[in-house]
């Protein structure tokens, strides 16, 4: 099984997701995302879920908690062993998923490259879900598919989006050593 294990880097000032091969007891896998929140990365707090080959940590502003919250940073991962889609069908499946859960969603595909889709979700709000914008971006890695993800339950500006946007095109995947 994977689990994941996440933190705030004080060295990077990033957010981090780091998945493990739990079965293997060979230690951590040797990557990592580097995301970098536009204001005070020391503002947000991480807790994680895992399942079998997939995780997903989830970044909150100090002070807010998964009930309550204004902004977040997801970052999500789907390992190759457990899940060999491609970035663009996980990206499929998200749109299908967000459209299944509240009618009228709109998405946007920002841009991409082969292996690497950023969009924009937004939803006015309905039965499932009170009213969403979300940026995200798929990047693939050497062990699987990661989503990183900008999450706000208040409107945003277009400053905001630029602002945000920049965060993922700046988020990177990094093999350790």
């Amino acid at each position: 099984s994977i689990f994941a294990k996440t933190y705030n880097d004080e060295k990077t000032n990033s957010c981090i997701a780091f998945v493990y091969d739990a079965t293997g007891s060979k230690g951590p896998y040797p990557e990592t995302v580097h995301v970098v929140p536009p204001h005070d990365p020391s503002g947000w707090k991480g807790s994680g879920k895992a399942y079998a080959g997939h995780s997903i940590q989830d970044w909150l502003l100090n002070g807010e908690d998964e009930n309550h919250w204004n902004q977040m940073i997801e970052i999500e991962f789907w390992s190759n062993l457990m899940y060999p889609e491609s970035a663009d069908q996980l990206y499929h499946a998200r749109i299908a998923d967000a459209e299944k859960q509240c009618p009228g969603t709109q998405s946007t595909r920002i841009s991409e490259s082969t292996n690497d889709i950023i969009f924009e979700l937004q939803n006015s709000g309905c039965a499932a879900s009170a009213a969403r914008f979300q940026l995200s971006r798929f990047m693939t890695g050497k062990y699987g598919v990661y989503e990183v993800s900008y999450l706000s339950s208040n409107p945003v500006t277009e400053g905001e989006i630029a602002a945000w946007l920049k965060v993922l095109q700046n988020a990177n995947i990094v093999l350790q050593h």
